[in-house]
């Protein structure tokens, strides 16, 4: 299994803090963002064999400061010149992830409590084509910032919506999944969004929905920070305020 982390985006809504930096590597306690959220990927134990980072802007920083592996786990970059939405990014990293199921994470993200190893477990316990990671009791106004799912009776996802107006329940998801290579085809055929201009997760994953993939939420975590803004890089810090560099 390897681990599929995007961090190719400029982070425009965080200038000009991402000016000269890719936001994944604002350091956050002494370490970027991007090597906590490793570190909490990692959670998932020996069963990973490999890291695929997407990158494209500042890319270098990336690439220099994990160099070729991490935590003892092989590293292996994939440059990514079109930004042109999440799909498009696992699109591209498809020959990479070799037929084999794979956690995918966004390296602007980071939970609180997670329980992405249960996550991992569920997965392969349950023999679904995919775990969308979520958080549960969340309020509309948070729900519109990032995606909502709808359910069926049998708690399959049947439909998905990105930054809803009206979100289907208090469910609200997350860049997390876990998934198994038969979803990578429908990224490839993922079309842009003509609204968004962007080739989006929603989308891919809808995708694999109407060609009879079966995909369940699964609570990754009790709380995420999406590094989106100045607030959130207040929060960030707040939250680990205390936390010595030496401690993570």
């Amino acid at each position: 299994m390897r681990i599929l982390v995007l961090a190719a985006g400029k982070g425009s809504r965080l200038r000009p803090y991402t000016d000269t930096t890719n936001k994944c590597m604002i350091p956050i306690a002494g370490k970027p963002l991007l090597h906590h959220n490793l570190l909490q990927c990692l959670q998932a134990g020996p069963i990973i064999s490999e890291i695929i980072f997407v990158v494209g802007y500042r890319r270098e920083q990336i690439q220099n400061y994990f160099g070729a592996e991490f935590q003892g786990v092989r590293i292996r970059y994939i440059h990514q010149e079109s930004l042109d939405g999440i799909a498009g990014a696992v699109a591209l990293a498809t020959p990479a992830l070799q037929g084999e199921p794979f956690l995918m994470t966004l390296g602007d993200e980071l939970l609180w409590e997670p329980d992405l190893a249960g996550m991992v477990a569920n997965f392969f316990e349950t023999g679904v084509d995919g775990l969308c990671g979520v958080l549960h009791g969340m309020p509309s106004r948070e729900i519109r910032k990032n995606y909502s799912v709808r359910l069926t009776r049998d708690g399959f996802i049947d439909r998905f919506a990105e930054k809803p107006s009206i979100p289907f329940n208090d469910l609200m998801g997350l860049g997390y999944c876990v998934l198994q290579p038969s979803t990578l085809p429908y990224a490839i055929e993922t079309p842009v969004n003509p609204k968004r201009q962007q080739r989006e997760l929603c989308d891919w994953l809808a995708l694999c929905i109407q060609h009879g993939l079966h995909l369940r939420p699964f609570q990754a975590g009790q709380e995420v920070i999406n590094l989106n803004s100045a607030q959130s890089l207040e929060l960030l810090k707040t939250r680990f305020s205390g936390v010595k560099e030496d401690q993570v």
